[in-house]
C-alpha cells in the first residue's frame, strides 16, 4: 500500500530541506511525496531540487503563489497512493511516523482516518504542544468528528493518515 503525501511549500529555504530528509528517512518506504512550490521567491525551490534529486518516489510541482489550500489542492489532484497525508513544510517528523499511521489504520475494518499524537516545538526549542496518544475514526464518526475537541481539526490536516 503506497502513502502519498502532500507538502505545500511557500518561501521555506530554512526549513525543507530537514522536513524532506525525514521523509525520506522513513522506514515505511512505499511512498511517493508530492511537493507542491507555490511561487517562493526565496531558493525554497532550489533546496528542494537539491534535496529530492535521484528520488523517484519525489514530484515537484511548480506554481504560482496561490496559497496553501490551493497548493494542498494541486498535491491532490496528483496523488496515486490508497492513503493521504501531508506534512507543512517548516516540519519534520520521527522516522516510524508513516508506520505507526498505517499500522493504527490497518488494526481495524472500518478506519477512514488516523490522528497521530504530535509534538509542536517552536524555534527556541520551547514544547508547547503535546498529544502522543493517536485516535481512530470511520466514516460514521465523521458527523461529531469536529466537536472533538482533543483533535483539533480546525483547518489542520497535519498529523493525519486518510483513507
Amino acid at each position: 500500500m503506497t502513502i502519498s503525501i502532500i507538502v505545500p511549500v511557500f518561501n521555506s529555504e530554512s526549513s525543507i530541506k530537514k522536513c524532506l530528509e525525514s521523509i525520506k528517512n522513513q522506514t515505511y518506504k512505499k511512498i511517493e511525496v508530492i511537493v507542491i512550490n507555490d511561487g517562493s521567491t526565496d531558493k525554497s525551490n532550489e533546496v528542494i531540487q537539491n534535496t529530492i534529486t535521484g528520488d523517484v518516489r519525489f514530484k515537484l510541482i511548480n506554481q504560482p503563489n496561490s496559497g496553501v489550500s490551493a497548493a494542498r489542492n494541486a498535491g491532490l489532484d496528483k496523488v496515486t497512493g490508497e492513503f493521504i497525508t501531508f506534512v507543512d513544510s517548516d516540519d519534520y517528523i520521527s522516522n516510524n511516523y508513516l508506520e505507526g499511521l498505517l499500522k493504527d489504520h490497518l488494526k481495524y475494518s472500518n478506519v477512514d482516518m488516523v490522528c497521530q499524537g504530535l509534538i509542536k516545538v517552536f524555534d527556541n526549542n520551547k514544547t508547547i504542544l503535546k498529544k502522543e496518544k493517536n485516535k481512530i475514526y470511520s466514516s460514521n464518526d465523521f458527523p461529531g468528528l469536529f466537536k472533538d475537541a482533543e483533535i483539533t481539526l480546525k483547518g489542520n490536516p497535519v498529523a493525519k493518515l486518510y483513507k
